[in-house]
């Protein structure tokens, strides 16, 4: 009676092994030894994507939103100043499609290094830039007078950075994270 329950148990053991185990399947084990062997998942697992809601940041109703606009698809229409290889090198300046400017440094054909980009609706933004982006120092300043100085990352107001608005009596002196404060 024991070597029965013995016998049922090891029969157990069987059943509860991997079935994708090498040695399970008799064409696999007789295969060289000498070769590592890998354990096969028989069902690939798909990550779970979870939606994570956007964190809601209570603010005035009559807070005005100052954001940064992107530079994307630039149409060229007149460009004053040096080409290299018919790119633009070196100082110039450029009016875009739609009624934008450019006076700065140019490289390759991409604005890069110190210049002042003004959008047709009056926001300008004077620092650096990296292949047509605004990037590590400058200040923007809108029409409206506002202003913001500090740590820019692709066009965004991001690191440490003082803004200053002009209608209301409200500024925020440090952190930003992808265009918006982050911290009190």
């Amino acid at each position: 009676m024991v070597k029965e329950k013995k016998k049922a148990d090891k029969k157990g053991d069987k059943s509860s092994r991997s079935p994708s185990s090498f040695s399970d399947n008799p064409e696999l084990s007789k295969q060289d030894t000498n070769i590592p062997r890998q354990e096969i998942s028989p069902v690939a697992v798909q990550p779970l994507e979870v939606p994570i809601e956007p964190e809601m940041i209570q603010e005035d109703e009559d807070t005005t939103q100052y954001e940064e606009p992107i530079l994307t698809k630039l149409i060229v229409e007149r460009y004053e100043g040096e080409k290299v290889c018919g790119l633009y090198e070196g100082e110039g300046f450029a009016v875009f499609q739609g009624g934008s400017t450019y006076h700065g440094l140019f490289s390759e054909g991409l604005m890069h290094g110190q210049g002042t980009y003004i959008w047709a609706d009056g926001l300008k933004y004077e620092g650096d830039f990296v292949k047509n982006m605004p990037m590590n120092h400058g200040v923007y300043t809108w029409p409206d007078g506002s202003r913001y100085e500090g740590e820019v990352i692709d066009g965004l107001r991001n690191g440490f950075g003082v803004f200053r608005c002009s209608t209301r009596p409200v500024s925020y002196i440090g952190l930003w994270c992808h265009g918006t404060r982050h911290g009190k």
